[in-house]
């Protein structure tokens, strides 16, 4: 028996477009092609594999209206305020070494791991330096750059550091991590390989529930413009970034979009744009026999139900 713990959960990251997409992506065409190698069924084997907060997203898309023709599944994981541990090692010389469980992606760890040991221990910023960074001592930290749980743990660490009088030796904090949070969508075509419907369902926390519903419909509506027609083109070798060039989707010619919000952990929706394009991306590759393997697919019957011009030859 084949098991994937946590199958087609693939994390979502923080920064939009710096990499979680292309993982997302290749991660359900994988799980995608994982079931039809073991001939199950796509549906049933993510429900088998995915962690216990995954299933009810997977099955209310699951659960609702019936596919005409191909059906493309994607499940993202987001971890929204997840728990964070940072490590300061303060050696003889009063250089201080940071180490921190979560990655910096660009969302500005290092600055706001650097900024808030600072302002906490009492030291100089130029006394902390991250291995690995590209500004040690945070010479070129952003003003106001936050990351999430990584704040309160390096401040727990600095007060402590101040407490200590800046003695060497290695200090250590953490903060709790919270339950796993999960978008699942599901893209429906028609026999022709049009876009008929995608379906989205998402945990919401404690938020309002009409707020989740409209923000989880724009990050699906996004997704479908990543995975059918949006691009940066080059212009005698400089990117091409005026508006009218970025194949944005005409709102009119949207398809049908289904959001239902769950009970359940929040989730950062801006997250799950990468879960509606990997949806599109299993679905065309069902339809057509073959895993695609770029996007955007301009080329495909899904992107001309939805008005995309085919590119040039």
């Amino acid at each position: 028996m084949v098991v994937v713990e946590g199958s087609g959960a693939s994390p979502t990251g923080p920064v939009r477009g710096a990499g979680a997409y292309p993982v997302t992506v290749a991660t359900e065409a994988l799980v995608e092609q994982l079931a039809v190698a073991t001939r199950q069924d796509p549906g049933a084997f993510r429900l088998a594999h995915a962690l216990p907060g995954g299933r009810a997203v997977l099955e209310a898309v699951l659960s609702s209206g019936v596919a005409a023709g191909a059906r493309g599944l994607a499940l993202s994981r987001c971890e929204g305020e997840g728990g964070a541990e940072v490590v300061v090692t303060v050696g003889d010389d009063g250089l201080a070494e940071v180490a921190c469980s979560v990655p910096e992606l660009g969302q500005g760890r290092d600055a706001a791991l650097v900024g808030a040991l600072a302002s906490s221990s009492g030291l100089p910023a130029a006394s902390f330096w991250i291995p690995w960074a590209e500004c040690p001592g945070g010479g070129h930290a952003a003003r106001g750059a936050t990351a999430g749980p990584v704040t309160p743990a390096a401040i727990a660490v600095g007060e402590a550091i101040r407490a200590a009088r800046g003695r060497p030796g290695r200090y250590r904090s953490s903060t709790a991590l919270s339950p796993a949070a999960f978008v699942a969508h599901r893209a429906d075509l028609d026999a022709e390989g049009g876009v008929v419907a995608l379906w989205a369902a998402a945990s919401g926390g404690d938020a309002p529930p009409a707020l989740s519903r409209g923000l989880l419909e724009g990050t699906t509506a996004m997704g479908v413009g990543l995975a059918l027609s949006e691009g940066v083109v080059e212009h005698d070798g400089l990117p091409e970034c005026r508006f009218r060039y970025l194949g944005t989707l005409k709102s009119k010619l949207s398809p049908a979009i289904h959001a239902e919000v769950l009970d359940g952990p929040p989730v950062d929706l801006a997250e799950s744009v990468a879960g509606a394009a990997a949806s599109l991306l299993v679905a065309v590759s069902r339809h057509e026999g073959s895993t695609r393997a770029a996007l955007p697919m301009k080329d495909s019957a899904a992107a001309r139900s939805v008005g995309v011009r085919p590119p040039r030859s």
